[in-house]
């Protein structure tokens, strides 16, 4: 904006000609009013004096809306004028303007500082894309060592058993299943269910039927079922079904009842279906409150200590305490096996391994040298903490095997 009229005629023509949209303000009160209505403006031309106001002090409000590259602003100033420079340029001009000025120069500086709100928002989008790829790249780790803890829990149960998946494929079997049935677990993953139940797979199909009907419940006891076996070998005996919920997918669970064992696998199955939907019920409310809303449900916290509870329950149910180990010697052990398992595997650094996992700080010398003070603090039992974090240790080892997928003696 300018006061001279003749002057705004000029750079109309000028940035016109050039595909440019110039709007002219009469004051620098509707420059303002503008843009607090949401108008967006990608370079203010402004001259040293408007009506209503200076253009010194309109350019200092421009600056308390919008920094220098959000907005740039090319002020116009007499070229004999050099207080009128240096104040427009402390009042947070991007860059000057002599008056009179040619036509080439007009057009090469507001090119120079379209560029510059031009590379700032290449940041800010660049930026935008690395928070975004950094989420998925944790959302995915998140996802994996959630399965690999599922997997390892599944594992420890007595009981043979297999998951099927809505698309009928085996989506997990136990080693105790896939040793009985002569299978390895891996050459059963993603198979149809025909591989395994054959003619039985109808009674599968009721059962499915069951978990997409709210109301219904499945058969406690369980039904008989004819399975093959990989050398052809039918095994003819009673299965109980069970359901998990994974995320949003409902996972039918089924068990062998070949021991004393099923009772309890299935009150355990229960006990972490029901966490894991109330965990996701909590997190969803979660996300639509504010923290300072979160004071006025203190019912969450108590949840929180009933999920604690039936999870260390499940914990010591399915991991009893060895007799005779030292848990710190433990904790160092695991420790060492993880650090050993992440170099053999990835053939990268211990600091690596620190800056990669989030559990452990790196710290970098003046000679350029990677330290990892508090990590190694864990690799010896001399210098472990008196109260050691167990979650950085646990979380470390989850976050090695989930990424050193090597088949080593190590994991």
């Amino acid at each position: 904006m300018d006061d001279d009229p003749v002057t705004l005629q000029v750079v109309r023509n000028i940035l016109g000609f050039k595909g440019m949209v110039v709007t002219v303000a009469a004051d620098g009160h509707e420059v303002l009013t503008r843009m607090d209505a949401g108008e967006v403006f990608d370079l203010v031309l402004l001259d040293g004096m408007v009506l209503g106001m200076t253009g010194f002090e309109l350019c200092r409000e421009i600056r308390r809306r919008h920094n220098h590259d959000e907005l740039p602003v090319l002020m116009l100033a007499d070229k004999k004028g050099l207080t009128d420079l240096t104040k427009g340029l402390n009042s947070g001009a991007n860059d000057y303007l002599g008056k009179p000025f040619a036509r080439e120069e007009l057009l090469a500086r507001v090119h120079a500082q379209l560029k510059v709100r031009e590379a700032h928002e290449m940041a800010l989008e660049n930026n935008r894309l690395r928070c975004e790829l950094e989420l998925r790249v944790q959302t995915e780790l998140a996802l994996r060592l959630g399965r690999q803890r599922l997997d390892r829990m599944l594992h420890a149960l007595p009981v043979p058993m297999v998951t099927i998946n809505e698309s009928r494929e085996i989506a997990f079997c136990t080693r105790a299943f896939a040793q009985r049935f002569g299978y390895r677990v891996y050459d059963l993953l993603g198979e149809s269910v025909q591989t395994l139940f054959g003619t039985s797979a109808e009674t599968l199909e009721t059962w499915f039927a069951v978990l997409e009907n709210p109301e219904a419940v499945l058969p406690a006891g369980g039904a008989f079922f004819l399975l093959v076996a990989a050398d052809g070998t039918p095994w003819s005996g009673r299965v109980v079904p069970a359901v998990l919920e994974l995320e949003n997918e409902h996972l039918l669970l089924l068990l062998l009842d070949e021991t004393s064992s099923v009772a309890a696998s299935l009150r355990w199955l229960h006990d972490l279906s029901q966490n894991r939907r109330l965990l996701q019920q909590m997190a969803e409310t979660l996300n639509r409150l504010s923290p300072l809303k979160l004071e006025q449900y203190p019912g969450f916290i108590a949840e929180l200590h009933a999920v604690d509870r039936s999870l260390a329950r499940i914990c010591r149910e399915l991991t009893p305490e060895a007799s005779g180990l030292n848990p710190r010697q433990l904790i160092v052990e695991a420790m060492q096996l993880a650090l050993d398992l992440w170099t053999e595997t990835t053939l990268t650094s211990k600091a690596d391994l620190a800056r990669r996992s989030g559990q452990w700080a790196v710290y970098v010398n003046q000679d350029g040298w990677e330290r990892t003070q508090t990590l190694d603090r864990y690799l010896a039992l001399h210098t472990l903490p008196a109260r050691p974090r167990l979650k950085k240790v646990l979380l470390t080892g989850d976050f090695v095997l989930a990424n050193a997928h090597a088949d080593t003696p190590l994991r």
